[in-house]
């Protein structure tokens, strides 16, 4: 990776294309790459697999069309159950993430931003986010909540049972 001294930095990036990596070069302004690399070293990634995971990020939000334009640095994914989920930007971190510790913890807008490696604007538009769209984000909430209630009790279940098994 190189970085010239007019304020760009130029380096391969991997681009997904049919399975396969290939290379592909951008310029990105020496500043947004410095914050890139602060982040990815963050979140203990590379500086491409960073990129490639933003530059998809972003991708399926314009495929789904799900962000609200009012919240730029908010966007949608798909999570592991098939439903999409409302992030902050390039961090992964849910809006459901934030709004929990603001409300239920009683975290301030400096607390979540030290606790997540987040800027205090991050948090206001999480925040924010949340007071828009509460009925959405706290049914994800509910329902997350009680898949961890049943998932709870089918625990108990299987250890009463296989305590059971022992003692015959």
């Amino acid at each position: 990776m190189t970085s010239s001294p007019d304020k760009l930095g130029d380096f391969p990036l991997a681009k997904l294309n049919h399975n396969t990596m290939t290379s592909y070069s951008v310029n990105l302004p020496l500043k947004l790459q410095q914050e890139a690399e602060q982040w990815a070293t963050r979140q203990g990634v590379p500086l491409e697999q960073f990129i490639v995971g933003a530059v998809a990020e972003k991708v399926a939000s314009l495929r789904y069309q799900l962000n609200d334009p009012s919240f730029a640095t908010i966007t949608y994914r798909q999570g592991a159950s098939g439903q999409t989920i409302a992030v902050i930007c390039g961090t992964g971190i849910r809006v459901q993430t934030i709004a929990i510790a603001a409300h239920q913890w009683k975290l301030s807008a400096q607390q979540l931003a030290e606790e997540y490696g987040l800027t205090e604007a991050q948090v206001s538009d999480a925040l924010g986010f949340y007071e828009t769209h509460q009925t959405e984000i706290d049914s994800a909430i509910a329902t997350e909540q009680a898949i961890e209630v049943a998932n709870q009790e089918i625990l108990v279940e299987a250890r009463k049972l296989a305590q059971a098994k022992c003692l015959q």
